[in-house]
This record gives C-alpha cells, structure tokens and sequence, in this order.
C-alpha cells in the first residue's frame, strides 16, 4: 500500500514539472525578478508595462533591460536595481525609488553596469540641506562596481538622471567612508576603485550632481551638468574631464581630498568641456592638490591651474580659456618651449639656458629662485609688474625675488616695477646669489611700508651693466645696499666699465668687513649717492672704489686712487668722477678761506659793518673743492711745466702748482631784520708754491672766474640780530626765489638753500617776495614765471598785490593761472583781462601767427669725415620726433653723436640700434656734430665679439658697411633679438633711402617714428605686407622665416626674379613648420645658402632672429644675391 501511494506521489510530480511557468508559479509568474532569475545568458529583457518592483542582476548573469516606455518604482525599503552581474539598460522609461536611503540603480562592487538610456529620479527625494534630509534622500545613482553612462556622440536627452534634493549627491561613484568599507552593516569590502565613466546625459539637481567618492575613478567626455546647490562635480580621489557642460550656482568644479590620503588622492584632470559657476567655475579645497587643466573653456580665471605648457587667456564673451601655449599667449619661453609664467620658466629652466619674456606681465607674484641654478632671463624690452603676494623666507614672504645662495643669474633688457596697492611686496630683489644686471629698469615705487631697500645684497657676486637704472621717487631713499647679513661669506658689487644707468637714491654700505663687503662703480653711471652707516664708516673708506659716474653728493671720500671728484659736465648733476691728469710738475687744488673787502658800501649801516663782514667771512659752497678739482685737472703736462717755467720759482725742484679757490663775497647792501643782499663770485688764483725753506710763492694770475654749474648748496651766515630764532627765510636770485632753512649753532644762525642758477647777488629776507610758483620753483615777478610756463602748464599765483601783467610769445600755448592767494585777482596776459576768484583757475591761450601756424626750427648737420649723418626731417616743431641715420664709410666707425641746441644745451639722443637715433625738437634750432674714427686694422670696437666667434667676419662686414652698429660703443650684443623695424630700415638702407610720399596703412607704424619711411617704402614695394591687414609690429623680434620673406621679396624688387625654387626644406626634421606664406622664400634663402640649420639640425623658422644670425644672413645676402 505505501509503495502504491508512493508511486501515485511520484507519478504527480512528474507531471507538474512539465506545465508552463506561468502555471507552475501561479500568481507571481508575472514578476520582473522572475523573468531576470529565468532568463538566458545575455538575454534582453523588455518592460512590458509599468512594475513597482524591485530587481536584481544577480553574480554571473549578463543580462539587457529595455525599459520600453515604462516605469520602474521600487518596493519599500529597497533599490529599484541593484546589480551584481552585467546589466545594460537601454529604451525610454523611468527608473524611480521613493524610499529613504536607496537609489534608483545600486552597482556593487564587482558589477558592470552600463546605461544607454531612460530617466532615473527619486521622486520622493525631499533632501533641504546639507544637514536636513527631510526624511526621505539618497543617491538617484550609486556606484561601487563599474558604470558606464552614456555613448560618445549621444545626444544628452537619451539618459537624465535628475531630482530636486540638496542633501544627497544625484550620482555617486565610489564608498563614503573608505575606511569603513567591508563592515558589517557598512559598505561592501573595497577590492577595487569603483570606475564610472559619463560618455553623455544630462544631470540635474543633488547637493553635488556627480560626487566622486573614496576610492572613486571617474571619467567624463560629455554630458550637461546643472546644480543649484553645491557642485556640478565633487572630486575626492581621481578624475578626469575631456568634455561637457558643467553649471552651478556656486563651484562648477571643485576638487577635494589629498594626495597623502590613499582613497582620496585629490587628483583632478581637466582637457575640454564649458565650466560655469556663479562663485567660481574650477576650484580646490584647502588641502587640495591643484587640478591641472589642459583645455576647456571657464567662466572665472583659473590661470593658477593651467598645466605646463598651457596658459589661460580671457576671451571676447568674458570666458576664459585654457589653450596650448604659443609664442602669441605665453609669457615665457625657452628656446621654442613656452610656459604660462616666469615662475614656471624658472622652475624647469636648465643650467646656461636663457629664459625670454614674450610680452609685458601686469600682475606677477613673488618667485623665490632655488640655490644651484644657472639661467638668464631676457625681458625682451617688457614690464615686469609685480603685485604680489611676495615671496621669500617663512614669515618674510615679501620679495618680488629672492635669489638664494649658489646660484648664477643674469637678468637683461627689460623693466621691473611695483603695481599700485601691492599685496605685502616690501622689496623687488633680495638677492644672495651671483647676479648680473644688464639694461634692466627698476622702479621702487609702491613698495609696501614706504620706499626703501628696493634692492638689498647681502651675499655673491653682483655685476651692473649698460643702461641699467633703479629709480626712486625720493633721492633721500635708499636705492641698494651692501649689506653684511648673518653669516653669508661676502658681497662684491661692481658697476662696470659699460655702466651708464641712472640709480637715483642712495647706495649704502652696511659693513664693517672691507675685505669681505665691495663696492666698485666704473662707466658713466649717474647717481644720487653714497653713503656708509655710522658703524661701517671705517670699512667703507677703503672697501668703496668709485673710478667714474656723476653724482649729486660729493663722493670724495670713496674715489680710487689715481681719480678725483671734479665739478659734473651735466646740469643734473653736482659732481662726476675722472682720471687724474698726471703731470710731472705736481697741480694741486686748495681752498681758500672767503675774500672780504675791508671797506663795506654805505648800503651797510655802520654799525652793522663789523657783524655782516664776520658773517660773509663764514659763507660755504661745498661744491668749491670739486670746482677746483676741476680747474687743477684741467692742467696738462705741458701746462703745468710752462706754468712753473714762467715763475720764480722754476729751478726749484719742489715747486708745485696749486689752484687756490675762494668765494669773493661783496657785500652790497643790509637791512636789520628785513634784507640781506650780497655778491658770490668763485674764482681761484693760480699760483705756484713750494715748501722749499725761504720759498716765496708766486700768484700767476688772480681773480680767474671758477665755474660751478648745476645744484649747488650756499650756507650764508646771517649777521648777527638778523633773526633771533631758527626760522624759514627766502632768498631772492635771477628772478627766482629760494627756501633756506635756518640753523643754529654756538648762538649763530645760518641760513642753507639750493641753489640751480649759478651765482651772482643774493638778496636773503624774512618775508616771501615770491609772486608766483611754477612746478614748485618761485619767482620774483609775474612775467618771469609765466615766461618759465610750458603748454597747458599752470602758473600759481601767490601775492594778490603784485603786479599780474605779461605777455607770451614764439610758439603758441595755452597756460592755466591759478589763484592761490585767499583773495580775488585780476591777471592780464597779451591784453586779455580775466578775474579769477579766489582757488580758481582760468585758462590764456596764445596763438603764434606765421604761415603755416607752426614754428619749425632747422636741423643743422655739421660736415663730417668717414660717414654721413642724415636728418629726417630736416625742419621740425618743438615736441616733434627728429630721426637721425648714421652710416660710417667703410673702414671708419662712429666716434661720438652729439646734439645741441641754440644756446648750446646738449639735447638727450635714444640710441634705436643699427645707427639710428632720434631726440625731442626743442624750441630752437639745433646742430647735429658726428666724428668718426679709423678703424685700426679691421679690428671691432665690441668686447662681446671675439676673433674665433662663428660670427665675427659677418658682424665685420655689416659695421664695416654701415649696415648694423652695436648696441653701446663696446656691445654687439650678438644673442639679442633684432626687431622687425630694425630689418625693414637696413634694407631701406640698401636701396639708398628713397623718398616716400605718405605713411603706410598700419596703424602701429606712428608717423615720424624712427622706422616710419623705410615701411612705407618697403610696403609701397610689396617688400612686407605686416602682421594683419592694418599692424606692422615693428618692434616685435623678427623671426627666421620672416627675415627670409625680406630679403626674398627685396630681390625680387631687385629684378633678380630668376631665383631658384626647389624643394630645399625636406632634409630638415622640421622643414613641415616653415608657415604656407614663407615656404617659396624659405626654399629660395635654404638654397642661396643665406640660412643653414642649426647646431642640431633644425631650421627653427618661427624662432628669434638673433643679431648675430642676421649679420650673417645680411653678408650672405650682399655677397651672394646682390652681386
């Protein structure tokens, strides 16, 4: 019976196994699980309507979802998918949860999932904050496994993920607590990053919309990105972003974590896409690596970020963008690598190269240059700006450089100043290294707690060279010093012979070790100043050298042997340094005490007679030594013998002559308490003495005029009850009036001025006689200060009861008269009356009548030997650009250019290069003297070009032609660049200078410039066609391919049109960079033979020019094309 129902039992399960599915499970045989749990490897299962289920890919099944139109919501408490295995979704749909703490699609770790379509929300999701959840949030999108979202090229409507929660993340790829993963109730067990990669979508809301979580890989190439909240993207570990559009309303972007944290390394790549963000578009957390960025586009400057070789530049719609850099948005190069900053140029620059600033830089940081490095920075005639924040030692970061120990470093050719409001830049070099400056321009305005130290040396080897200046706005300010810090070996500081700058303020010597502390100043260099500490004063007499310069304080102290400190050539100046004469019979100067005459003029009351001639007895002008310095080293071998010959005192071997100096003091006229007038003569008698016993000397001549031109200091005694306390007085001189301060010592006052006007009578008082004030120089009458008023100047008036009549005449203008006095005035200038009240102005113009409405005055060029000297124009206006061009006859060379005006004033001259030189027409006519020398066989005036140099025979030829010059009287300076103007004026040159009628079409080509002519020539003559349509860049560096172009298109010019045209660029690895417009003239210069390649092979054809190459292209050319 058992066995019976036993088989009866058997014979029914049997049969069970054999109905359909949809029999066997009943009423849940409809279920989506079911389908996934029964369906085949690879299988695609499609929604066949909408499931409020909840599903899982399950370990090992590979399984398409195809949501059809439909919607997916969850079961309560639990994802809508999680998957295990390999899941791709694709179709229209939705994918929905609605329960708290679970998403729309859950990837575990070891899971592949891949979405190509559908929309997947939380449409319950009631996130507030960052720290309300309101009860209901979590991820749309959670990631542990492998996700790929979106196909490249899809349009971004085929996948959305969006809802409108601002406490949980939309998309989360990787773990939220990494270290936690693999606990019980935690996170799954961390094998693996967790790899998302987002192809395209659009993705909308979340506190971030996508965050890249511990242990996170993400990958974006494209998609929209919006987020009101937080982040468009919340980088924790590594990402990568190639495309996209990324918006919020605060960060687009913003990269966290840190590069010493193992799941969150903080690394962040960006190559392409469009960021936007209401505070910023890419930005780091504190401790943050900084993203690098290698294209894209932003709405905020995200330079700070912009990796090597790629610079950050704003564009037309206010966007910036991150582009490859090029010589035409670098700032830096080396060689033809390009870099977005100095700093960067500086950081990978190697040992002897040469670092070139490509335009000017207005808002640089501080850079500190690390000990062991040897470079070169060429400005390349750019500005500098530094802005800060400085840079220096911790706690000190306030340099604009600090140039540490051991390193070697040249800065050339350029202008480095402080911007306005720095941020903590207190000094813009401190240098320790081996420096050298080269025809650098240093401004110490707006250095932050008050201008002082622009520069301090306190360790190596500084060099000062060519035109280079430090300026300052105070000549009391110190400028540099030499200073002995902590226990850094020693400091050298030497201006060298080429030195002709301009260092304004003071340089201070600051140690009290000679042997280890130097300064040597040689050249022409001009300056403000040298002084020495209190503590340093002993050291400095012997570790200070001055051999040349112009100075506006006496360096007496610090000259060399061998030199003397002699009255300055140059009005600017007081003092200027020179070799002394040597003579066999010795000449001496000797000051003398002040000459008085014993009878005083009945001006004088009688019984003031004794006190005013004690007085005068005591006037100084310490600038009377120097004067007759001056005179004493005037004296030649010759002289000086002659002088002695003609005396009693010629057979007298200890015979000598002395310049003896003195102030001849006439007093002419005194007044108690009101006026006092008196006579200041220098002059000197030239006598010969000898310490010979019994010898008498012997006065040559008496009484000789001493010049004293320039800023003098006069110290007048004041008689004795003239003032009774110290107090400002005036002095009255030529029609100006001076400000002396008066000074008491021993129970005597003294009253000290500067004095610009040479010297005759002084009248001193106790009130101001001043009727008006022009650029802070006072004047003693109306018409003299308006004589002294240029166009559109101002004259202030001070005394309303002056008389304010005058007239202007020669060049017209128009001046302004400021009332100054507190009370109304009425001023009349040419017979124009006006009443001007009191702080007001009023405006007089004055018209000079001629016909042509303007004085021109002529350019005189003297007669010279060995070159020419042209004028263009040869008449010109006050204010206008006068060029010069000078070009020696073969064999000859240019001694000295000099300019002086109608009264025999030198006139500045600016030295463009290659013999041309322009000055400032002023209000007369001037004489242009040239002299020109022999060269001594063959040999080059130029300390940088060396027999044996590659280029010496071509820089022989073009000076011997006249065709370049140097750069200074001893500097070829063959690695400089040559600018483009430059070029286009040796060729104009070439052709002898034709005429032109008219300017060109470029509108940076200003007419009277230097090189105006030669382009209008040369592109009336299809010779350039410039930079765009309407630049010419003349001063840009003019490259290889261009010159090419030149020289090609002036043969043609030339009539020499047969020129040979085969491929010559094919042997050289860079012979495809030649640009399209140069290639026939590249073949044409390759095959002449004018260009050859480089050390290494290359043609370089948009590389620089240098001053040796193009000597050596123009040889080639003269020699081999124009024969």
């Amino acid at each position: 019976m058992k066995k019976r129902f036993l088989s009866v039992f058997m014979v029914l399960c049997m049969m069970l196994t054999m109905v359909p599915s949809a029999f066997a499970e009943g009423a849940d045989g409809d279920t989506l699980q079911n389908k996934i749990n029964q369906a085949s490897e690879n299988a695609t299962i499609t929604l066949d309507k909408a499931y409020t289920e909840s599903i899982t890919i399950p370990e090992g099944k590979t399984i398409t979802l195809d949501l059809n139109g439909q919607t997916l919501i969850n079961e309560e408490g639990k994802h809508t998918i999680t998957n295990e295995g390999t899941l791709t979704i694709v179709g229209t749909g939705t994918v929905d949860n609605v329960s708290h703490g679970k998403g729309a699609v859950y990837n575990d770790a070891g899971a592949t999932c891949t979405i190509l379509g559908g929309n997947y929300t939380r449409s319950q999701e009631n996130g507030q904050s960052d720290s309300d959840s309101g009860g209901n949030s979590w991820y749309a999108i959670k990631n542990f496994g492998t996700m790929t979202i979106g196909e490249e090229g899809a349009p971004n409507d085929a996948v959305k993920v969006s809802f409108t929660g601002k406490y949980s993340s939309l998309v989360a790829n990787g773990w939220q607590d990494g270290a936690a993963a693999g606990q019980p109730n935690k996170e799954p067990a961390y094998e693996r990053d967790a790899q998302l990669t987002i192809h395209s979508g659009t993705f909308t809301g979340g506190i971030n919309t996508i965050k890249n979580d511990d242990y996170g890989d993400l990958t974006i190439t494209g998609g929209v990105f919006e987020n009101v909240a937080q982040y468009a993207v919340m980088n924790w570990n590594i990402a990568s972003i190639s495309g996209g559009t990324f918006h919020s309303d605060e960060w687009a972007v913003v990269n966290c974590g840190n590069s010493s944290l193992p799941m969150d390394k903080g690394e962040l790549t960006i190559s392409g896409g469009s960021f936007s963000g209401t505070n910023g578009s890419v930005g780091r957390t504190t401790d943050a690596a900084a993203p690098q960025i290698t294209g894209g586009t932003f709405s905020s400057d995200v330079s700070a970020f912009a990796g090597d070789g790629y610079v950050c530049v704003k564009q037309e719609d206010d966007m910036y963008a991150v582009t490859g850099l090029t010589a035409d948005n670098a700032v830096a190069a080396i060689g033809e690598t390009y870099y977005q900053s100095l700093a960067a140029a500086i950081d990978k620059v190697q040992a002897g190269e040469t670092i070139t600033l490509l335009r000017d830089v207005p808002n640089a940081n501080g850079i500190v240059v690390p000990s062991e490095k040897s470079f070169t920075v060429d400005f390349n005639g750019h500005t500098y700006t530094l802005t800060g924040p400085g840079a220096g030692s911790p706690s000190t970061e306030s340099n604009g450089f600090q140039l540490l120990k051991d390193s070697t470093i040249t800065f050339q050719n350029g202008t480095i100043r402080i911007g306005q409001n720095p941020n903590n830049i207190k000094r813009i070099i401190q240098n320790y290294a081996n420096l050298t400056l080269e025809d650098m321009q240093i401004y110490a305005e707006n250095q932050v707690e008050g201008e002082d130290y622009a520069l301090s040396f306190n360790n190596g080897t500084i060099v000062i060279k060519g035109n280079t200046s430090i300026y300052t706005t105070s000549d009391e300010a110190i400028a540099f010093d030499v200073c002995k810090f902590s226990s850094y070996p020693g400091v050298t500081v030497t201006f060298d012979e080429s030195y002709t700058g301009t260092i304004n303020g003071i340089i201070l010597y600051d140690s009290t070790d000679a042997g280890t502390h130097r300064l040597e100043i040689k050249g022409n260099g001009h300056f403000g100043g040298v002084q020495a500490t209190s503590s340093a004063a002993n050291a400095a007499k012997s570790a200070v050298a001055i051999y040349g310069g112009y100075f506006n304080s006496d360096p007496s102290s610090y000259v060399a042997d061998g030199y003397i400190t002699v009255i300055s050539d140059k009005e600017d100046y007081s003092y200027m340094v020179e070799e002394k004469t040597e003579t066999d019979v010795p000449v001496e100067p000797e000051i003398q005490e002040p000459s008085v005459p014993e009878d005083l003029p009945d001006s004088i009351p009688s019984d003031s007679q004794g006190a005013v001639k004690e007085a005068a007895k005591g006037i100084e002008v310490p600038e009377l030594e120097a004067a007759a310095a001056t005179e004493a080293n005037s004296v030649t071998k010759d002289q000086a013998a002659a002088i002695k010959a003609e005396s009693s005192l010629k057979d007298d071997e200890n015979a000598k002559v002395e310049v003896q100096a003195y102030l001849k003091i006439e007093p002419q006229g005194y007044d108690v308490g009101q006026t006092y007038t008196l006579d200041i003569t220098p002059v000197y008698d030239l006598v010969v003495t000898s310490n010979t016993a019994g010898a008498q000397n012997d006065v040559i001549k008496k009484e000789q005029p001493l010049s004293i031109h320039g800023k003098t200091t006069v110290s007048i005694p004041l008689p004795e009850g003239f003032v009774n306390e110290a107090q400002d007085v005036y002095v009255q001189h030529k029609g100006y009036e001076y400000e002396a301060q008066v000074s008491e010592a021993g129970g005597k006052m003294t009253a000290t001025f500067t004095n610009p006007h040479g010297f005759s009578a002084f009248t001193v008082t106790t009130k101001s006689a001043a009727v008006a004030e022009v650029n802070g120089n006072r004047y003693t009458s109306f018409q003299a200060a308006v004589d002294a008023t240029g166009d559109n100047g101002t004259v202030k008036v001070l005394d309303a009861n002056a008389t304010l009549n005058a007239t202007i005449s020669g060049s017209s203008k128009t001046i302004y008269v400021e009332n100054g006095t507190g009370e109304n005035i009425t001023v009349t200038i040419n017979g124009t009356t006006k009443t001007i009240e009191k702080n007001a102005s009023e405006d007089f113009t004055y018209t000079h009548s001629s016909s042509s409405g303007t004085t021109r005055y002529s350019v005189e060029v003297r007669g010279t030997t060995g070159g020419t000297v042209t004028a263009s124009p040869t008449r010109a206006a006050k204010g206008a650009t006068v060029t010069l061009t000078v070009r020696a006859d073969e064999g000859y060379q240019l001694d000295g250019l000099t300019v002086t005006d109608s009264k025999g004033g030198t006139v500045k001259l600016t030295d463009k290069g290659s013999g041309t030189y322009t000055f400032t027409m002023p209000a007369s006519k001037v004489t242009v003297q040239a002299s020109f020398t022999q060269n001594q066989s063959g040999t080059l005036p130029f300390t940088d070009v060396k027999t044996g140099d590659w280029f010496y025979e071509a820089v022989q030829y073009v000076y011997d032609k006249g065709m370049m010059t140097g750069v200074s009287a001893d500097r070829f300076a063959p690695a400089s660049t040559t600018t483009r103007g430059m070029i286009v004026t040796i060729l104009y040159r070439l052709e002898n200078e034709p005429a032109v009628s008219g300017g060109s079409a470029f509108t940076d080509v200003e007419s009277g410039a230097w090189y105006a002519d030669a382009v209008a020539w040369a592109a009336a003559n299809d010779i350039v066609n410039g930079t765009s349509a309407t630049t010419f860049a003349p001063n840009s560096p003019i490259t290889r391919e261009q010159m090419a172009t030149m020289l090609y298109r002036f043969a043609q010019y030339k009539g020499m049109d047969a020129v040979t045209l085969q491929e010559n660029l094919t042997g050289y690895p860079d012979g495809d960079q030649v640009s399209d417009y140069a290639i026939p003239a590249m073949n044409w210069a390759v095959g002449q033979g004018l260009i050859a390649g480089m050390e290494n092979g290359t043609l370089v054809p948009q590389g620089s020019a240098t001053r040796a190459q193009v000597a050596t292209i123009l040889m080639r050319f003269c020699e081999n094309v124009m024969q």
